[in-house]
């Protein structure tokens, strides 16, 4: 990944831009895929919200942010954690990111079952 690009993502984050989720598809698809996999109503105000966790973003620089109390954000974690059926009792922004990981490590697994069967 590019650094410009990634520094980019980070300004328009930080400036409530709406290109932030533009350039964060293009950087992470295969994480807004999965989001969409688990949940194909997912909107794109919610793939915003999972973005910034996913950056690992705390609750006090989400609001800030996106002009909203912590209380809200708060909230809106409490709202995906039941939409994508996460635990209480696991990390929200660590969630986020192993939905990557597990990505990636299912296509790895994927990828070698395919080279198996030819």
């Amino acid at each position: 990944m590019e650094p410009d690009k990634f520094n980019n993502l980070l300004v328009l984050a930080k400036t409530n831009n709406p290109a932030f989720l533009l350039l964060f598809s293009e950087l992470y698809p295969d994480f807004i895929n999965t989001l969409k996999i688990l949940d194909p109503k997912v909107r794109s105000s919610e793939l915003e919200f999972c973005a910034m966790a996913f950056l690992n973003f705390s609750t006090k620089n989400i609001a800030s942010y996106t002009f909203v109390s912590t209380r809200a954000v708060q909230i809106r974690k409490n709202r995906l954690r039941k939409k994508f059926a996460i635990p209480s009792e696991i990390d929200f922004n660590g969630w986020m990111r192993e939905r990557l990981k597990y990505v990636h490590s299912n296509l790895s697994v994927n990828h070698k079952h395919l080279t198996v069967q030819v």
